[in-house]
């Protein structure tokens, strides 16, 4: 028998002696089957996840995104996702950033979200693994997120295809973010960098390969 794991950190809270039973397989994402690469032309930063309750940390992006709206006025974070958008909402009223925060439900289509930004940001307080980290790297995004636990560490290599930034710093949160917004040969290189790594490692071949190994 094996036990599947997401990631190494997952692996490692288990007893030294089961490890050799284990073997760690990441998701894979076939949202873009036609390998389709975004322009990076477009001064959108996007987030996805359900907006209710505090997981995905939209509250502390937010509050990240103030900054931004000051020395940035001309772009716009744009949160992708469904559920109750009241508290949301009104964080962004509190904070005068309804000019530059759109909410934009579930959506049907986020292959064409992905194409239509410039940078994809993670600030959730905890993931099991951030399947959305691998889809946007999928279109050639790169992506600034927490390093929280588990899977963002494991994904992101800091300063070659992405900014990992400690666990809930709003502060650092915004420099990282206006690192990549005010540097377009930056995004471009950290977004050719993850694309590559995507098709490296998180295509459905690729973990395919690694599940028929195993059954072998």
């Amino acid at each position: 028998y094996r036990t599947i794991v997401l990631t190494h950190t997952d692996r490692n809270f288990y007893p030294a002696f089961l490890h050799k039973k284990m073997t760690v397989i990441p998701n894979f994402t076939c949202i873009n089957p036609d390998g389709l690469t975004a322009k990076l032309e477009s001064k959108t930063v996007l987030a996805a996840g359900r907006i209710e309750g505090k997981i995905k940390g939209f509250d502390l992006l937010v509050e990240a995104w103030q900054e931004i709206a000051r020395h940035y006025p001309d772009w716009t974070l744009k949160i992708a996702g469904g559920g109750n958008p009241y508290e949301l909402s009104n964080n962004i009223h509190a904070l005068s950033l309804e000019q530059s925060v759109r909410l934009t439900g579930a959506v049907k289509n986020m292959a064409g979200e992905y194409l239509d930004s410039s940078l994809f940001v993670l600030t959730s307080r905890s993931e099991s693994f951030g399947l959305v980290i691998i889809e946007a790297m999928s279109f050639g995004l790169p992506v600034v997120s927490f390093d929280c636990p588990n899977g963002p560490r494991e994904i992101i290599e800091d300063g070659i295809n992405g900014r990992l930034v400690k666990n809930g710093n709003v502060k650092e949160l915004s420099k990282a973010l206006m690192e990549m917004i005010s540097d377009k040969g930056k995004r471009a290189r950290f977004g050719k960098s993850a694309q590559c790594k995507y098709k490296a490692q998180y295509t459905l071949d690729k973990i395919l390969d690694t599940w028929l190994a195993i059954l072998k």
